[in-house]
């Protein structure tokens, strides 16, 4: 049985910049081998996360769906709920290095 799983990136930024737009139909990738697919998309917002996380649940068959760390606790407890139990949920939350290293990143934007 393949393994197929999901990487749903929030590209928030895009609101405050004008003409430029996150499309989850056109930003996304997939990597695909005999025993493994991974999706990833790009989202602007939590409801475009959700759309395509049950797309990719319901049309895909994912396994695992994997959230960047721009997501809350409280928004992937809601996907996670509309999604099922049967689909694994992880968060890519870094050690506080990796924190700190981010935090500068973002600030000096």
């Amino acid at each position: 049985m393949k393994f197929k799983e999901a990487y749903v990136i929030l590209v928030p930024e895009v609101n405050s910049r004008p003409f430029m737009t996150v499309d989850p139909a056109k930003d996304r990738s997939v990597l695909d081998t005999s025993k493994y697919t991974c999706y990833t998309v790009l989202v602007q917002n939590q409801v475009q996360a959700l759309e395509e996380c049950q797309k990719l649940v319901q049309k895909e068959r994912v396994n695992s769906i994997t959230f960047c760390p721009g997501f809350s606790d409280k928004d992937v407890a809601r996907i996670s709920d509309i999604v099922g139990e049967n689909v694994g949920i992880c968060v890519a939350r870094g050690d506080s290095n990796n924190n700190k290293i981010v935090s500068k990143l973002i600030e000096q934007d």
